[in-house]
């Protein structure tokens, strides 16, 4: 298998002289970089600048204290390694202390392949020691200043590398993951080499997430960390490090792996229990970082609601290795029940405490960890959490709920609606006059129809008592409100009991206004005493409701002296209504009930409509006086103006009053062709009423004016006066005049 290239671009800070630097300066400067490069000189530069050799080392040991360091540049979008030699040659004017710091520079996603480890690159690169070196492998380019990048081909992650012992591991790791501001600098103290040896033990124990922020440089002067903090650094003697004048720092000690002075105590991490684990010894780079993600996703989602789906799911792609690693971390499972706590956090509180509901969601946790995982990850079950809510709601011991848990719990599901019955539940109990119950119940194809009925019988006690108690209450004198009736009539819809009809028939009633399409009285018509309770309270809205009913063809028919007195109350209480009395009073009601309430009150209640009764008192006041032209033509006016409805009113009115095609044989002397305008009033109302209105207005105007245009008459009409002509057409109307 070919091993993997990264690609990495290059700087060179060293001292040469004036005639070797682009720029003509001796010194030191950036001498040789990639154009890459351009924007991260100076933070480069930082870095390296700072080089010194210890004091009293002998020039033939000088390469002992080559230095090595690794650093994030550019918000961590690049990471470099960088190694410093010092130069034997002294500057022209004899000055020593020259050194060559070759610097390379990888992009943040191949430096991830490498799982963030600097000493893949510091094996594997071949860094320049010498001007003359460069000079010769660039050849052509280095007088320009600009040499180009290079390939460096990554070995092998070996296994069996020597690593650090889990407490050390879990000691150091802890200590590194801390906030920048209260990380303090690592110091291990030897030669560099030294230094780097066990700096390689300690990152292959760091988390590839770690590494990634923790800058080392193995030998170390001290002062340049305040301005260019380093995670860990080397200092060549404690005697040296005695004369730092920086101060923030712990050293390693390498002989009893730990820190002095001890860290500050802080919890045990997640993510450092991770590593002091067995499994982490045996486990690949990638396996490691696997699982640290994994951890630090899960540690994160523990105290964040917010990271909960994103660090599950990290968790649950993780492979076997960083499931394994996991599993063997003890303080896996205490953050497991934290996760899960946080999770139910995304519920509202109300919802959560609910009874029931916590328990069903931690039993639907427990269950196999990588299964788990992907549960966590994955949106809360909204179908568990309803379903609980659900049965907990139809639980005797929650026949009363407190109504702020309710309203929460409501705006939770209706946030994303997952089980129908819990939502009409939850209107049954928050909001029963709403008009969807009352539409499922009474359609039979829903499915969950017969179940609401069911469960609204139960709730509103329809043991045979509740419809006579809503019906005494809606009979009361006492104001009435909308959700009384909205009740009312939810509970004719679930109820089997007979006297329902009698509640339908007062819950229009008291609303002033009936569903045609709905028969208020599926068993029989209401009594008198039913009829007499009903009016009592004396609304309009109920001597509406009447009305309507009488005109929809529900008649009462008296067939006793206490039905007489109803009807009698009914009279009084619809003469004071301004409404279109005449179909039902004129052709069913009058003619029986005159000789109990008299011509009087008839004859008031009639006047008292309008619009088309209006055209009857013109005819029963046309007895003493004649119509005048004007008033004539004010007729006419109301006729052409009339609605549709009024129009269909006053046909059924006349149809009423006329018999086509035999009236011919009741008029002993016709003044007109009676015949010919029975039966043309026969087929006009027998055809669309609207268009009509012409011809209905002329044989309205021509019967109360007198001056009906018969066409062609066939025999000559005998003289009659004005008196005698309408007092032949009032007996054309049975039971209207005397």
């Amino acid at each position: 298998m070919s091993q993997p290239t990264i690609r990495a671009a290059q700087l060179v800070f060293t001292n040469v002289e004036a005639g070797d630097s682009k720029a003509g300066q001796r010194g030191f400067q950036v001498w040789q970089a990639s154009k890459e490069l351009a924007d991260v000189k100076r933070d480069i530069t930082r870095r390296v600048d700072d080089y010194r050799l210890p004091a009293g080392v002998a020039p033939a040991d000088q390469h002992v204290y080559a230095r090595d360091c690794y650093f994030p540049l550019a918000d961590k979008k690049l990471f470099a390694v960088a190694r410093t030699v010092p130069l034997p040659e002294k500057d022209k004017f004899g000055r020593g202390g020259r050194f060559f710091a070759h610097v390379l520079v990888v992009e943040a996603e191949d430096f991830k392949n490498l799982h963030f480890d600097p000493f893949q690159l510091l094996d594997a690169a071949a860094f320049l020691g010498h001007p003359d070196e460069l000079k010769k492998k660039y050849e052509a380019e280095w007088k320009t200043g600009e040499i180009p990048g290079v390939d460096i081909t990554i070995r092998p992650d070996p296994r069996d590398q020597a690593g650090l012992p889990g407490q050390a591991r879990e000691l150091l790791v802890g200590h590194c993951d801390r906030e920048p501001d209260k990380l303090k600098t690592v110091v291990v103290v030897g030669k560099p080499a030294d230094v780097a040896a066990e700096l390689r033990k300690i990152f292959r124990a760091l988390p590839p997430q770690l590494r990634r922020t923790a800058a080392f440089d193995t030998l170390s002067v001290g002062s340049s960390l305040t301005q260019v903090p380093c995670t860990f650094a080397g200092c060549p003697t404690a005697d040296a490090l005695k004369m730092w004048a920086f101060r923030r720092f712990v050293r390693f000690d390498t002989a009893t792996q730990t820190l002095t002075p001890a860290a500050d105590p802080a919890p045990r991490s997640l993510l450092a229990a991770l590593t002091a684990t067995e499994v982490w010894d045996v486990a690949s780079s990638s396996e490691r970082s696997a699982a640290w993600d994994a951890a630090g996703a899960i540690h994160r989602a523990a105290t964040s609601p917010d990271a909960l789906k994103t660090g599950a799911s990290a968790a649950a792609a993780a492979g076997p290795v960083a499931l394994s690693l996991l599993q063997a971390c003890t303080e896996f499972p205490a953050t497991l029940k934290n996760l899960s706590t946080s999770w139910e956090k995304l519920h509202p509180a109300a919802v959560i405490g609910f009874p029931g509901v916590g328990p069903a969601l931690q039993k639907y946790l427990k269950v196999g960890l990588s299964e788990q995982l992907r549960r966590l990850g994955s949106e809360p079950p909204r179908e568990i959490v309803a379903e609980q809510i659900f049965n907990g709601l139809l639980s005797a011991s929650l026949a009363d709920p407190d109504r702020d848990v309710l309203t929460q719990i409501r705006s939770w599901h209706d946030e994303k609606p997952v089980n129908r019955r819990l939502g009409l539940l939850l209107l049954s109990l928050l909001d029963r006059v709403n008009i969807e119950l009352t539409t499922v119940v009474n359609n039979i194809n829903d499915p969950d129809s017969a179940w609401l009925k069911q469960y609204l019988s139960e709730t509103l006690k329809c043991d045979g008592r509740a419809v006579p108690a809503m019906s005494d209450k809606l009979a009361a004198r006492g104001e009435i409100r909308p959700e009384d009736l909205a009740e009312a009539e939810l509970l004719c819809d679930v109820s089997d009991d007979p006297a329902a009809d009698l509640l339908r028939f007062q819950i229009a009633f008291h609303r002033g206004r009936s569903a045609v399409e709905r028969h208020f009285a599926a068993h029989a018509p209401p009594s008198a005493d039913d009829l007499l309770k009903l009016i009592r309270p004396r609304i309009v809205e109920g001597w509406t409701f009447v009305e309507n009913q009488l005109f929809l063809g529900f008649y009462v028919y008296p067939s006793s002296e206490a039905e007489y007195v109803v009807i009698r109350e009914i009279m009084k209480g619809l003469s004071r209504l301004n409404r279109p009395l005449v179909k039902h009073f004129l052709r069913e009601m009058v003619p029986e009930v005159r000789p109990v309430i008299g011509e009087a009150p008839l004859r008031e209640a009639i006047i008292q409509s309008a619009p088309v009764t209006d055209i009857v008192k013109r005819i029963l006041d046309a007895k003493s006086s004649p119509l005048s032209e004007s008033k004539t033509l004010s007729i006419r006016n109301r006729v052409e103006n009339l609605s549709a409805q009024h129009t269909e009113e006053l046909l059924a009115w006349l149809r009423s009053k006329m018999i086509p095609g035999d009236c011919f044989k009741q008029f002993p002397a016709p003044p007109f062709d009676a015949f010919r305008v029975g039966w043309e009033f026969r087929w006009m109302t027998q055809t669309d009423a609207s268009s009509q209105i012409p011809k209905l207005v002329e044989i309205v105007l021509g019967l109360i004016a007198r001056r009906v245009d018969v066409g062609e008459i066939t025999e000559p009409i005998p003289p009659m006066t004005d008196r005698d002509r309408f007092m032949w057409l009032l007996r054309q109307f049975p039971g209207k005049a005397n």
